[in-house]
């Protein structure tokens, strides 16, 4: 979740930062906050990609039941456990969010704006996706901290 606004000249994205501080940071430039809007829609697609399998039962490497985030397919032998544990905790949030009712799953079209930009900027011929799934909200005052910072590790 990410909330915008021009502050005279200058682009500002609103986000938590760490100790659950809410702050407004100024973005480098009208490029920059594209960016940072597709970045976010990516990562927002993912997640809620995954949430929705695990919650319909669908999910090839997870298994939620009784509130409880199990995985089906065991961690080989990894030098860091890190990333997989970033990621299940994302996802536990996630669900969560979902299963609260203040967040809903929907699809946003990717504005005619963007739609040249590459996906990640290593891969220029990747270009953005006609529509991403997002996670959305009417309670203004919900920004979870282990939300905002949500890291993909593929």
């Amino acid at each position: 979740m990410m909330r915008i606004r021009k502050n005279g000249d200058i682009w500002e994205v609103r986000g938590m930062v760490r100790g659950g501080i809410l702050r407004w940071d100024k973005c480098k430039s009208l490029e920059s906050l594209q960016h940072n809007i597709i970045g976010t829609a990516i990562r927002l697609d993912h997640y809620s990609k995954i949430a929705l399998e695990v919650i319909k039962g669908k999910s090839v490497t997870y298994l939620y039941q009784n509130g409880n985030l199990v995985r089906r397919i065991p961690i080989g032998k990894v030098d860091c456990l890190t990333p997989f544990l970033q990621q299940r905790s994302n996802l536990e949030t996630v669900i969560r969010l979902i299963e609260s009712g203040i967040w809903r799953v929907r699809e946003w079209k990717t504005p005619a704006c963007l739609a040249n930009f590459p996906e990640d900027i290593w891969r220029p011929e990747k270009k953005v996706k006609e529509s991403y799934l997002i996670l959305e909200t009417s309670a203004d005052e919900f920004m979870p901290s282990d939300f905002e910072h949500l890291q993909l590790f593929e």
